[in-house]
């Protein structure tokens, strides 16, 4: 049997997540009427809807050819994360819904197909839910970084998550720092993969501190507030490594 905790957690997020469909909808019915830009905003969201699907229907196919029953679930998981919002605040949540299809589409989108081409030839062991993010996670790996595209955040690691994931989670940085850029990626919408991720990834690929560079600091400083007040973290433990300054 679930924790109460646990199970009030689950239909919060169920409750969420039917909100966020049912205005979804009632905004794709209404852009039409919209003057001069309603048929352009509808053609967006309908090609954002039929791709967000389509990614799903051929994630769970490549899954189950390649990885069988857990590449089955995994997809599945993957897909519904789309619809899985911050159980800490009802109305944040749905408007985080809102947001991460509407606002953040360019991204929300590439990530879940990212991380569906992941999960289909093998690169991903273990899938999460912390703060309506989805990490997706490769345990065991040669490398330790990560990437985030929207709420996708799909991190390597050198070693196995042990027990809980959110008691994990709250001891390792890297997870946090990544989970940090979505909040970026609720700022600047569509503007987040030139501002924040190209940036991002071209400091990474050079030969500097990349813990160091703006992007990066930024992020620490948008987690380390959430995670103090959501995960009761102190961020000062992390702050050689994640530096906020």
């Amino acid at each position: 049997m679930n924790p109460p905790k646990r199970t009030a957690t689950a239909w919060k997020q169920v409750t969420q997540g039917l909100t966020v469909v049912v205005l979804w909808c009632a905004l794709w019915l209404i852009t039409p009427r919209i003057p001069y830009v309603g048929k352009v905003l509808h053609g967006i969201l309908t090609v954002y809807g039929l791709g967000q699907v389509g990614i799903g229907v051929l994630g769970f196919f490549l899954g189950v050819f390649n990885q069988g029953w857990k590449g089955m679930k995994q997809s599945a998981k993957l897909l519904l994360g789309n619809l899985v919002y911050d159980e800490h605040s009802w109305i944040k949540g749905v408007l985080q819904g809102l947001l991460r299809h509407t606002w953040e589409m360019p991204q929300t989108l590439i990530g879940h197909a990212y991380s569906q081409f992941r999960n289909a030839f093998g690169g991903v062991t273990t899938i999460a839910w912390l703060g309506g993010d989805t990490f997706v996670i490769k345990e065991n790996s040669r490398h330790e970084n990560g990437i985030s595209l929207g709420n996708y955040l799909n991190i390597n690691l050198w070693e196995t998550i042990q027990g809980n994931f959110e008691a994990y989670a709250k001891q390792e940085p890297l997870l946090l720092h990544e989970f940090g850029h979505s909040f970026d990626s609720r700022l600047f919408g569509w503007l987040y993969l030139f501002v924040i991720g190209i940036p991002s990834l071209y400091s990474a690929m050079g030969k500097g501190n990349h813990s160091v560079f703006w992007t990066e600091k930024r992020a620490n400083r948008k987690v380390s507030r959430y995670a103090t007040k959501n995960l009761a973290v102190n961020w000062k433990d992390f702050e050689d490594q994640y530096p906020t300054a």
